[in-house]
């Protein structure tokens, strides 16, 4: 297909082309229709709908049938012989990286939130509890669980949307990893200054069980964090090459 989609085109319904073994598009049907007329797409080439996930022979769609010459309906070529998108994680037409994005998001992100909320609590406060400093710290917490759930169901939002081949898929979860990164940096940066006013008698005792139970945790954040960060930088660079849509 040699020619590209007008503006105008990109209002109509849209279809996923495969010719050789390779998902191109997605097309109007205009564009389709126009390029089966003039010979530059072949009559053996498969359709899917844009948000389906049946591939036919592009003969055996009613819209195309009058115009592409009818052949055999055999099977598309690998890797797209039998697209489906049984899976409520990944997409068969994304990618590897963003389809591990999608389960990161939509498995990960959550299972995180939960974890370092339960730690958190496992673990116990920096500050005992007669310190003027242990009211803040409580108060960055609960900012902290709430304002990092909000970011665990935005960044469910953006993986389910990047799994549908939406276009807001990349720019929820780029949006919401930034805010997880500044965040991130205004509470650390909070409470080292907490920590430098601090004295020895503000500090409350600590254990090794709550020492080790922050030292799991603490590597478990920056995991996710080189994660999310990879994920961005992937995200800004590739998300115009996926086979995404404004619906």
């Amino acid at each position: 297909m040699n020619t590209q989609p007008s503006q105008s085109q990109e209002e109509e319904s849209r279809w996923w082309i495969s010719t050789q073994g390779k998902a191109e598009g997605p097309y109007s049907e205009t564009y389709i229709l126009t390029a089966l007329k003039t010979n530059s797409l072949p009559s053996t080439a498969h359709a899917c709908p844009v948000g389906g996930s049946e591939w036919k022979l592009i003969s055996f769609w009613p819209v195309f049938a009058g115009t592409a010459q009818v052949g055999p309906d055999v099977a598309p070529p690998s890797p797209y012989s039998a697209p489906n998108n049984d899976s409520p994680l990944t997409n068969p037409l994304l990618p590897t990286m963003a389809n591990w994005i999608c389960i990161y998001s939509i498995v990960v992100a959550p299972a995180h939130w939960v974890f370092s909320n339960l730690t958190c609590v496992m673990s116990g406060t920096t500050f005992h509890e007669e310190s003027d400093l242990f009211g803040i710290e409580a108060l960055l917490l609960l900012f902290d669980a709430f304002a990092s759930l909000i970011i665990a169901v935005l960044m469910v939002i953006g993986g389910l949307r990047l799994r549908a081949l939406r276009a807001s898929g990349p720019t929820i979860l780029k949006a919401t990893i930034m805010a997880r990164l500044a965040m991130t940096l205004l509470l650390i940066t909070l409470f080292v200054g907490l920590l430098v006013t601090a004295s020895d008698t503000d500090m409350a005792e600590s254990t090794t069980a709550g020492d080790l139970i922050i030292f799991l945790s603490t590597l478990v954040d920056l995991a996710a964090l080189a994660f999310e960060i990879v994920a961005i930088v992937w995200l800004h660079r590739n998300s115009r090459t996926l086979p995404l849509t404004n619906a």
